[in-house]
C-alpha cells in the first residue's frame, strides 16, 4: 500500500482595492452609491447641499450626514444595496 502525502497549498491572498474617501464636497455626485462611516450603512446619494449629503436606502430610510463621513462603496457593497432593494420589494409584495 502506497502512502501519498500532499503538501497543503496556501490560500491565495484576497485582492482588496483600497477605497479612497472623497476629497471635496463637489466629488460627491447624486445617484452614487456610498457608505456612511458613522452608521456603516450603504446608501445612494439623493441630494448634496453644501457640506451636507442626503442619503437614501431602498427600504425608504432617508438621512443626512456630512460629506466627510461618507466613502465610495465597493463593488460588494453596491451588490449588497441591490440585494436589500430586492428583498424589500419581495417583502412588500407579500404584505399586499
Amino acid at each position: 500500500m502506497r502512502t501519498v502525502t500532499r503538501t497543503p497549498v496556501p490560500a491565495r491572498p484576497r485582492v482588496v482595492r483600497p477605497v479612497l474617501d472623497f476629497r471635496h464636497p463637489s466629488d460627491v455626485t447624486v445617484g452614487r452609491v456610498v457608505v456612511d462611516k458613522d452608521s456603516e450603512m450603504v446608501a445612494t446619494v439623493q441630494e448634496v447641499d453644501g457640506q451636507w449629503v442626503e442619503l437614501f436606502r431602498p427600504t425608504g430610510l432617508n438621512w443626512r450626514t456630512r460629506w466627510s463621513r461618507i466613502r465610495p462603496a465597493t463593488e460588494r457593497e453596491h451588490r449588497q444595496l441591490l440585494a436589500i432593494g430586492r428583498l424589500h420589494r419581495q417583502q412588500r409584495r407579500g404584505l399586499a
